[in-house]
């Protein structure tokens, strides 16, 4: 395991069937400009959508970033979600890698194993948030370099678990597990597990008034990994584009 656990709860299932019901998440990749709200995403009505295989080109979110990501693929990626609080897509030929982007994600911290609780404010900025994961006892944390989330600039820093971490998941399927964000509208934690290794891009933005924090993330089960797909994952994230100034 590599990342977030589950967080399909009741809202994000109610949102789902909403989908099915009314067939919206049809077409995703048209062409829609709107103004974000600045409380966008906790704001936004739950949305999910599975694309499923992406076509080489020109992909726009349906619902992450609320609706007004763009990024270019190359033949061979699929989706698995799409939605107000994520987007992710993994190459077909390598199952176990992903990239991830998010939008406010924070803090938290297990009290106990299974139950973490928030540290901090909701929204923090890319430097308060790297200081904390910096001082997580249970994380290790690459020296940060710049880097870039599109044209946004970027603070980039690997993470994996230290071996000395306190597991504080019960279900973990290595000797330890790290748990150690949140995100607005879902319920369950993100972590990472044993020998797993991500590289994060944290980045400052700002639309309608408000300043946001925008992640992305290149997830790999180990070192070898993450080098063998940084050069396919970096090309991604270099196409991003969204419709917010640097924060």
């Amino acid at each position: 395991m590599n990342g977030r656990l589950s967080r399909r709860t009741s809202v994000l299932s109610t949102a789902v069937l909403v989908l099915l019901v009314t067939g919206i998440g049809a077409n995703p990749g048209s062409a829609r400009t709107t103004k974000i709200p600045g409380c966008a995403p906790q704001c936004l009505p739950p949305g999910f959508l599975q694309p499923g295989t992406l076509p080489a080109g020109k992909y726009q979110t349906r619902y992450f970033f609320a609706g007004q990501m763009t990024l270019s693929f190359a033949k061979g990626w699929f989706s698995d979600e799409d939605s107000t609080g994520e987007f992710a897509a993994t190459p077909k030929k390598n199952p176990d890698a992903r990239v991830i982007f998010w939008e406010d994600v924070y803090a938290t911290k297990a009290s106990v194993p299974g139950d973490s609780q928030r540290v901090g404010p909701l929204r923090r900025t890319s430097a308060s948030l790297l200081a904390w994961l910096q001082k997580n006892p249970n994380l290790t944390v690459s020296e940060p370099r710049s880097g870039k989330i599109g044209t946004i600039r970027a603070r980039v820093v690997d993470i994996g678990v230290s071996d000395g971490a306190v597991n504080d998941d019960p279900g973990c399927p290595a000797k330890a597990c790290a748990n150690f964000l949140r995100f607005p509208q879902w319920d369950e934690p993100y972590g990472i597990a044993g020998k797993s290794i991500s590289r994060f891009y944290l980045a400052d933005v700002r639309y309608g008034g408000q300043r946001h924090l925008f992640v992305a993330v290149v997830e790999a089960v180990g070192r070898a990994q993450l080098n063998a797909f940084l050069a396919p994952a970096k090309k991604l994230i270099a196409t991003v584009r969204v419709p917010a100034s640097q924060g």
